[in-house]
């Protein structure tokens, strides 16, 4: 399969259907179209122009926490609460 622009999207998300794999659909700018789906370890983001498809990757263990002080650490963007328990990188 070769993706070569917005002209491909039906046929890209036929292909994670087939797959089983769970997607959804976003527009974030009015140029694109953005499939984001996750597997074990990974959420991609792909981008979708008229004349393009990039994408993008996060690795993760997927672990799970309660800890309400970590979430909202991560809302607040709290780097220096992530740092010291060894999830953000020390800037």
């Amino acid at each position: 399969m070769i993706l070569e622009g917005v002209k491909d999207l039906i046929q890209f998300l036929g292909l994670l259907r087939d797959e089983k794999v769970h997607f959804f659909l976003e527009q974030h700018s009015f140029d694109s179209v953005t499939v984001t789906f996750t597997i074990i370890q990974f959420r991609v983001e792909v981008y979708f122009y008229e004349d393009c498809v990039n994408f993008s990757y996060f690795k993760g263990d997927e672990g799970v926490s309660s800890n309400p002080e970590l979430l909202l650490a991560f809302a607040k963007g709290d780097y220096s609460f992530l740092e010291a328990l060894g999830i953000a990188d020390k800037k």
